[in-house]
């Protein structure tokens, strides 16, 4: 029997994995609904195996969360997409554990979507600062095999130039508008439309950890989709 409520929809699903960051896992579901408003949300954690007791705080400072208590360390993509079969949501809102919230930025996705959906936008994403208020790696480009091997030739013999080329590379995004678009948006913060991350079949099982965004992303770019 599922009830009334089990099969209701959502406007958005917040998936967090979490692997031993109790604190900071807290603090992260605490933003959510500090700053969250005006938009019909649930949020889903995914617990990698923890034995730092994350499982039992969440259960017991946020009952009406959804948590999925894995058995092994699943990595992020695995764990990310166990968590999107349970989502309800008609987007899914892919957040870093170690982050906060800092405004409504859920509804200011859902918005942006909404008003663009039109426009074939894949995942979109945000600026993201550190504890001391300055940006940091938010997106990129896609790697290719020449930028590596640029970027080991510069790291071999140019280890300033190399420093300050990368540096420059991951502020790129530091343009005085609204939105725009990039190559990929980092894991920390991914809005998607959920028919869109399934139609991909979700993030590829083979990375383990890191670079399964920038592998989704370019299989949405292939598709004419582009990210914001």
């Amino acid at each position: 029997y599922i009830s009334n409520k089990i099969k209701q929809k959502m406007d958005v699903s917040v998936i967090i994995i979490s692997y031993n960051t109790k604190d900071i896992t807290l603090n992260c579901i605490q933003s959510i609904y500090d700053q969250t408003n005006g938009i019909n949300y649930e949020i889903i954690v995914v617990d990698n195996a923890s034995v730092d007791g994350s499982q039992e705080a969440i259960k017991s400072i946020f009952p009406n969360i959804l948590l999925i208590e894995n058995k092994e360390n699943l990595g992020f993509g695995r764990a990310n997409n166990l968590g999107v079969k349970s989502a309800k949501g008609e987007y899914l809102f892919f957040l870093n554990s170690d982050t906060v919230l800092k405004n409504n930025a859920i509804k200011i996705f859902y918005d942006f979507y909404q008003s663009n959906d039109l426009k074939k936008v894949g995942c979109i994403g945000c600026i993201l600062e550190n504890k001391t208020g300055e940006k940091i790696h938010s997106s990129g480009k896609f790697p290719s095999m020449r930028k590596i091997l640029e970027n080991t030739f510069l790291g071999y013999f140019n280890r300033h130039r190399h420093i300050e080329q990368t540096k420059k590379e991951k502020l790129f995004f530091e343009i005085d508008e609204n939105y725009f678009e990039v190559d990929y948006v980092t894991g920390a913060d991914l809005f998607i439309r959920k028919d869109y991350f399934e139609r991909l079949s979700g993030f590829d099982a083979d990375f383990f950890m890191y670079y399964e965004e920038t592998d989704l992303q370019k299989r949405m770019s292939n598709l004419e989709f582009k990210q914001y």
